[in-house]
């Protein structure tokens, strides 16, 4: 990662005294991964919302590669007490 994100995520490895190597599971490589970033901020594309005939709401939209549909209903239905989810 370059920039300042970069040098925060080199900070953090550093005070932590881990690097990307400490990632890699030599004994079972199929659980190793290189990592991925996603962006910070997404938009939601097409969104379109209706309620059904019991009063549900169903929600169509898309969204990029990456980005998690659960990410964008968890913060419409957003409650107060957080041991909700």
């Amino acid at each position: 990662t370059g920039g300042v994100q970069g040098d925060i995520e080199k900070a953090v490895m550093n005070e932590e005294k881990i690097g990307f190597k400490d990632f890699i599971i030599e004994d079972m490589p199929e659980l190793t991964s290189l990592g991925m970033y996603r962006p910070l901020y997404q938009n939601i594309n097409e969104l379109e919302w209706e309620f059904d005939e019991n009063r549900n709401p169903v929600f169509n939209f898309w969204l990029y590669k990456g980005t998690y549909a659960t990410s964008f209903l968890r913060e419409i239905m957003k409650c107060e007490d957080m041991r909700a989810y």
